[in-house]
């Protein structure tokens, strides 16, 4: 008779506890695997966020924390929804990091950080509510506005396919 094994298997957010015989253990992990290791692949396709690694990776060309607070830092022509969306990115990679106390701008902020006039501020943060890009939240008597998951994935698309494309390559005339 072999001793018995304690162990606390965790995957993701799934944990489990074995207590038992030696011989055991390895089919008890085997059947763990085989019913939860598809569901959390599954599960990981289907769910959408954004690590601070994640954004980091992604984003750190265009965005940097300063002393002064967060910044684009972007030098390609951006339009304007994706120069409000980056500074909304800024803003919530810096209070993630603890160097924000909100994750929200004012549109007046907005405007003095990206140089934009408050009328487009205005209408642009205005589409990017109704596509659900940004969410838009009250803080006291303030109403700030805060860059949603699906507006980081409207800017992750925005970049790849604008920022980062490959030059078109040269046209031949033939005559």
């Amino acid at each position: 008779m072999s001793e018995e094994i304690e162990a606390e298997l965790v995957i993701g957010e799934v944990r489990t506890r074995f207590r038992g015989p030696a011989e055991r253990l390895m089919s008890f992990l085997l059947e763990f695997a085989a019913k939860y290791v598809p569901q959390l692949q599954l599960a990981s396709k289907l769910c959408l966020s954004y690590s601070l690694a994640e954004l980091a990776e992604k984003f750190g060309d265009y965005v940097k924390i300063t002393p002064e607070g967060p910044r684009v830092m972007a030098d390609e022509r951006l339009s304007d929804k994706a120069q409000v969306a980056l500074q909304l990115l800024a803003q919530r990679i810096a209070k993630e990091l603890g160097r924000a106390p909100t994750d929200a701008l004012q549109v007046k902020e907005i405007c003095q950080l990206t140089g934009l006039k408050e009328k487009s501020v205005s209408s642009r943060l205005s589409e990017m509510s109704l596509e659900q890009h940004v969410e838009r939240v009250k803080e006291g008597k303030a109403v700030k506005y805060r860059l949603a998951t699906l507006g980081i994935k409207w800017l992750e698309e925005y970049i790849r396919k604008q920022l980062k494309a490959p030059a078109p390559a040269a046209s031949s005339v033939y005559t």
